[in-house]
């Protein structure tokens, strides 16, 4: 536990700096005034269940906890304007993700694989998300998103959210709900 050691100070965690790190249970960054973190940087740390993150963080990076698989949840930053791609790719025991007003964007796979995964609040500031960003999650019942019909069909993620209602998933929108088929 280094936390403390850091406290009010700038920090950069370089590319690939714990990746494969299985002995990594926990990460309690939240003191840090300025956070930056790499590629990869803990990509494969298959034993890491929880994450503590400061406000000053603004993007989580490609890879960033792509195959952290006991990853159990995450809070996202309030300063979090990207969640690139890959980045919690197959954290297989995420169950929710709450994706704060200040994100724009979700890149390619960002949540791909994530098999437990079973709701996703989206706000309306959600500009962009990529077509396969949720894709092989067999879990996900419901899509909770802050804006219109309108504006969550034109993010073209229909490419891997087929409308089917047989599974009784949907797209919760302000407007109405959308069923949707999550390819798997």
């Amino acid at each position: 536990h280094y936390g403390d050691s850091f406290e009010n100070s700038s920090l950069k965690i370089g590319h690939s700096a714990f990746a494969n790190c299985t002995s990594l249970e926990k990460i309690e960054l939240s003191k840090i005034r300025y956070l930056t973190i790499g590629t990869c940087a803990f990509s494969g740390c298959k034993n890491l269940k929880r994450i503590s993150l400061p406000n000053s963080i603004t993007e989580f990076d490609e890879d960033v906890f792509c195959g952290c698989s006991s990853l159990e949840d995450i809070f996202i930053p309030n300063s979090v304007k990207k969640i690139k791609a890959n980045a919690f790719a197959r954290c297989e025991s995420l169950k929710s993700i709450t994706i704060p007003d200040s994100v724009k964007s979700i890149g390619e796979n960002a949540f791909c694989g994530c098999i437990s995964l079973e709701y996703v609040d989206i706000p309306s500031s959600v500009k962009k998300i990529a077509s396969d960003a949720f894709e092989n999650c067999p879990a996900l019942k419901d899509i909770y998103f802050d804006g219109t019909k309108e504006q969550y069909l034109s993010f073209g993620i229909c490419d891997y959210l087929y409308v089917e209602s047989q599974r009784g998933r949907k797209a919760h929108c302000k407007d109405g709900d959308i069923p949707i088929y999550i390819k798997e």
